[in-house]
């Protein structure tokens, strides 16, 4: 039997409930892990509330975790059991064991470990998407980022840096504005918006921003576009605090900005498009160059609370979810 945690109709923390099913067999093509450690992310929460369109439920939430190869169905070549493997966007994720296409996949290195895997796949993946592909940051930009001590903010930070681009984080807090400074160059905190406008004109000498990183939304995009440079780029990669206000094309006429919203789904469409994307990933990590990664663990049981503490904004870097 495999536990899992099920959603039976959208809402709080509260709705979880831990359910017992038999241990699915691995059709063609499709492994079965027992998972040793769940990634949770911010679109957990919304899927928890029903806020993506074409959610059914009862639902098992989650799409990332880390465990052993358990089974192999028919077809499977690239893994074999005993394997140490990942995957990142592949809803389901909240439970004990689960069976996974091989495509969704990736190989986990021995000296990386099952929690940093979970902690890191989809964020570090997301991060590469936006600092590659959404806008090449180079060594001349200048880069801001919200929410910069979260998971992915703090991601973008240290992949911006290390391209030599000019980074500005932003944070909710000043515990958060110090756990930053060791990975920006500028660390500036929530306030008034025409206060922090001023100031990152006066960074860039009037310029504007190059490219804005935008993962928390409705409280912060207003902000984002009056920070951008002409023909500058706003990147908006998730809404923590909901979605933003729909945007006439008059209101974009003042900057004129380039605006992307990002899925890594859409990205990340096929193994050879993930897997070497997942090599560079494991080896900015072994290099050093994400320095100490923050985990925080709960027992997959106590979701409830792990999804309280990440609402609420108590927790920085990312939260790893461990089954019993």
């Amino acid at each position: 039997m495999a536990g899992v945690m099920t959603i039976y109709e959208p809402g709080g923390p509260e709705v979880f409930v831990r359910d017992e099913q038999p241990l699915p067999e691995p059709r063609d093509g499709e492994v079965l892990i027992r998972q040793e450690a769940i990634g949770l992310n911010y679109q957990d929460v919304y899927f928890r509330m029903g806020e993506f369109p074409g959610l059914e439920f009862p639902l098992v939430n989650g799409v990332e975790a880390a465990g052993v190869v358990a089974a192999t169905g028919p077809g499977v070549e690239e893994f074999a059991i005993g394997d140490r493997v990942a995957y990142r966007h592949v809803l389901g994720a909240y439970a004990d064991a689960r069976v996974v296409s091989q495509d969704e996949l990736v190989h986990v290195p021995d000296d990386v470990s099952l929690e940093q895997c979970a902690g890191l796949l989809l964020k570090g993946l997301t991060a590469d998407m936006l600092v590659n592909a959404c806008y090449r940051v180079g060594a001349r930009d200048t880069v801001l980022v919200h929410a910069a001590a979260g998971g992915t903010g703090s991601l973008i930070c240290r992949l911006a840096r290390h391209r030599g681009a000019t980074v500005v984080g932003i944070v909710g807090s000043e515990a958060k504005l110090e756990a930053i400074e060791p990975y920006v160059d500028h660390a500036l905190l929530y306030g008034e918006d025409a206060a922090i406008e001023a100031r990152l004109q006066e960074l860039t000498e009037g310029h504007g921003i190059d490219v804005v990183y935008d993962g928390v939304g409705r409280a912060t995009f207003d902000l984002s576009l009056n920070a951008v440079r002409r023909f500058g780029t706003v990147v908006l990669y998730g809404w923590a605090s909901g979605r933003p206000e729909p945007v006439g094309p008059l209101r974009l006429v003042q900057r004129s900005p380039f605006l992307i919203v990002p899925s890594g789904t859409n990205f990340y469409t096929a193994p050879e498009i993930l897997r070497p994307a997942a090599e560079r990933l494991f080896d900015a990590l072994r290099s050093g160059l994400f320095g100490s990664t923050s985990i925080t663990t709960y027992e997959l049981d106590d979701v409830a609370r792990a999804h309280a503490d990440l609402e609420s904004r108590k927790t920085s870097g990312s939260i790893v979810l461990v089954p019993r």
